[in-house]
């Protein structure tokens, strides 16, 4: 019946769309995850343990994940919804690498700017991003995440990302799809967020799961929704739940009014910075560091009492 041939034309142009993403469509998932981390920033937020239970973690990755967005949109990449067909995945990459970078907040927006400059190493071309080039993507952004935190935690985002990336490779060894690795990718994230109190003592304390994690699960799903054309690229806003109010008030008699000073955030602009460099300087001054970048740009966080 012609109903019926329609109906199978569409779904066989939406899994050859899947297959692989030119640079359009991951500028539009892109977009889709910071719509999702703006619309989810509150429900992070109220879970925010880790490194410090102030309450900003779903502030912060919203905040850079619009960054990398934004910086995007300024390149010419998306125009009121338009995709521009000059757009690459390689010039889309590099400006949401840029834009995540200069508008990183805090210590889960930094190392999220670490992921998504992943994109930049497996985009050497022109080409679309198919599995394979998602799952180094992956990869990239989880080598690059963990070495510029001075201390790894696992039961964090660090956990989530290399669940993300294993989970990836495994799938893209058997299937090029880049829906389908993704989907991969989002499933694994979740069973790490899962397993985040199990493996950091005070997330078990507080009754919660690690909100930098589950931003990235976040990040994952809404760029999977995008990715298969989803009519809702932004899901409804969900619950994880609160920290106990009695492990938090504790918890922020001691450990932030006493331990972790401010939290210090700046850009550092000149020729041939060395980030290694100033990482072994920055140490002595406080904790949580975390030093991105090179070249002519690098980030600093840093908690210290001597801003």
């Amino acid at each position: 019946m012609p109903e019926s041939h329609t109906d199978a034309t569409v779904t066989a142009a939406d899994e050859r769309t899947s297959a692989s993403i030119d640079g359009p469509a991951l500028a539009r998932a892109f977009a889709a995850a910071a719509a999702a981390l703006l619309q989810q920033s509150d429900a992070l937020n109220a879970i925010n343990v880790f490194p410090v239970p102030d309450g900003d973690t779903g502030t912060n990755m919203a905040a850079t994940m619009r960054a990398a967005s934004d910086e995007v949109v300024r390149g010419d990449a998306v125009a009121h919804g338009d995709a521009s067909t000059a757009t690459t995945v390689a010039s889309v990459a590099a400006a949401a690498r840029q834009g995540s970078l200069m508008g990183a907040r805090g210590n889960s927006g930094v190392i999220l700017s670490q992921i998504i400059g992943g994109f930049v190493a497996a985009a050497t071309s022109d080409a679309a991003l198919d599995g394979v080039g998602l799952a180094a993507a992956l990869e990239r952004g989880r080598a690059s995440a963990y070495r510029v935190v001075s201390n790894p935690k696992e039961g964090t985002i660090l956990t989530a990302i290399s669940a993300a990336a294993t989970a990836a490779a495994s799938s893209a060894a058997t299937n090029a799809n880049v829906a389908d690795v993704l989907a991969a990718a989002a499933a694994a994230t979740h069973d790490a967020v899962a397993r985040t109190p199990e493996l950091m003592p005070m997330l078990k304390e507080a009754g919660v799961v690690d909100a930098g994690a589950q931003g990235l699960a976040i990040v994952l799903d809404a760029m999977l929704r995008s990715v298969r054309g989803d009519d809702n690229a932004v899901a409804e806003t969900g619950d994880f739940g609160h920290i106990d109010a009695s492990w938090l008030a504790a918890t922020q008699r001691v450990h932030v009014g006493e331990q972790s000073g401010f939290c210090t955030e700046f850009v550092v602009k000149g020729e041939a910075l060395d980030a290694e460099t100033m990482r072994a300087r920055l140490r002595e001054m406080g904790d949580s560091l975390l030093v991105v970048g090179g070249g002519d740009l690098v980030r600093v966080h840093v908690h210290t009492h001597t801003p």
